[in-house]
């Protein structure tokens, strides 16, 4: 996506990513590693935190520092271009900024409440796009990401096959996911890998964000 800006506009993503990167930085080096992305709290005090910096900057630059230009030859005053990103003056980004924030924040409630109900009520061949270095002893902490999916289901609980290709990033199983990958037999361990979970552990697994996605 092409950002335009005019001015010091560029200043509020930067001001934005550093409010959250502060936050995270911060907060896990006090409380822990993973503190932040388990917690909510931070990234709600983040983007206030960058929406009120933003405001005062906006007020500087478009208010107190604004320039008055004459034209000479008509005599009449205009205002200099105002700073502005995707042509919206500063200010207002204060506002967008946490209307962005709870929209998505909105969305990304609705998805977990959907994966919540198929975790619950598995079928064969639904994928979980998984943390491996969080389930499994000796898993690669470096390429950790990996998908489960389900080969059976009994009352003891539900069998997974175990994906042999691995990621260091969540984008590359999201890909494969996309792309259809995951279908493929030969994209799985052999069955001697499959392990067996309970809907609960899922349940659990899910709601720590370890089990990232559910597709079905």
């Amino acid at each position: 996506m092409l950002i335009i800006w005019r001015g010091f506009g560029w200043l509020v993503p930067l001001i934005a990513f550093a409010g959250f990167l502060v936050m995270q930085l911060s907060l896990d080096a006090l409380y822990g590693e993973e503190y932040y992305s388990n917690n909510e709290w931070p990234k709600l005090a983040a983007v206030l935190a960058s929406s009120f910096i933003i405001a005062l900057l906006g007020y500087y630059l478009n208010f107190r520092k604004r320039i008055t230009v004459t034209d000479e030859s008509t005599g009449k005053s205009k205002k200099s271009p105002a700073h502005a990103l995707f042509f919206i003056p500063i200010q207002f980004w204060a506002i967008i900024l946490p209307a962005l924030f709870f929209y998505f924040e909105s969305h990304i409630a609705e998805v977990e409440a959907k994966e919540t109900v198929l975790i619950q009520s598995p079928k064969v061949h639904d994928l979980y796009s998984t943390d491996f270095s969080k389930v499994f002893e000796g898993a690669n902490p470096e390429y950790k990401y990996g998908v489960l999916r389900v080969a059976s289901l009994s009352p003891n609980g539900v069998t997974v096959q175990i994906s042999e290709l691995t990621y260091n990033l969540k984008t590359g199983v999201n890909k494969d996911v996309r792309e259809g990958k995951t279908s493929e037999v030969s994209y799985y361990l052999s069955n001697e890998y499959d392990t067996q979970f309970s809907i609960s552990e899922l349940s659990e697994l899910h709601s720590k964000g370890v089990i990232f996605a559910v597709d079905r």
